[in-house]
C-alpha cells in the first residue's frame, strides 16, 4: 500500500509541532538569558527538549528529568545544564572522535542516562591517556 506524499508531509509536520517548545517553557528561558545569542540558546535548548523524559539514576535511585520537568520546578542551572549536556550527547553520539567534552560550568551527567555516563567515561578516559 502506497501511502500518499501529502499524508507524509503533514505527518512529517506534526512531529515537529509536537516538539517545539511550550512559549511558558521560552518565556521562562529568555528570563534566565537563555536567548538566540547566549549559551546555551535557544536552539539548543529546543534539541534538549526533543529528547523528551531522561530516566537515570542519582545515587542508585532512578529519577526522571525533562526541560519541562526542570522549567516548572523554576531550577535555573538545572535548565543550563539540562541544555549543555544534552546538546553534548548529542553531539558526542553523532561525531565521538571529534567531539570535545564541554568546559562550561553548566556540563552535568547527572542529565545523562546511565549508558551515556559510560559514553563519556569512555570518552574522558581516552582525553586522559593522551595527555600521558
Amino acid at each position: 500500500m502506497k501511502i500518499p506524499l501529502l499524508t507524509l508531509v503533514c505527518l512529517a509536520t506534526l512531529g515537529v509541532a509536537a516538539s517545539a517548545i511550550t512559549p511558558e517553557t521560552e518565556a521562562f528561558l529568555t528570563s534566565i538569558g537563555i536567548t538566540d545569542k547566549s549559551e546555551p540558546n535557544l536552539e539548543q535548548a529546543e534539541i534538549a527538549d526533543s529528547d523528551g523524559l531522561i530516566k537515570t539514576t542519582y545515587s542508585g535511585d532512578e529519577v526522571e528529568y525533562s526541560l519541562e520537568s526542570l522549567v516548572k520546578e523554576k531550577k535555573k542551572n538545572g535548565v543550563r545544564s539540562f541544555v549543555t549536556t544534552r546538546v553534548f550527547i548529542r553531539k558526542l553520539k553523532a561525531d565521538y572522535k571529534n567531539t570535545q567534552v564541554p568546559k562550561s560550568n553548566y556540563y552535568e551527567a547527572l542529565y545523562l542516562t546511565p549508558d551515556e555516563r559510560k559514553i563519556v567515561g569512555r570518552k574522558m578516559a581516552e582525553g586522559i591517556s593522551r595527555r600521558r
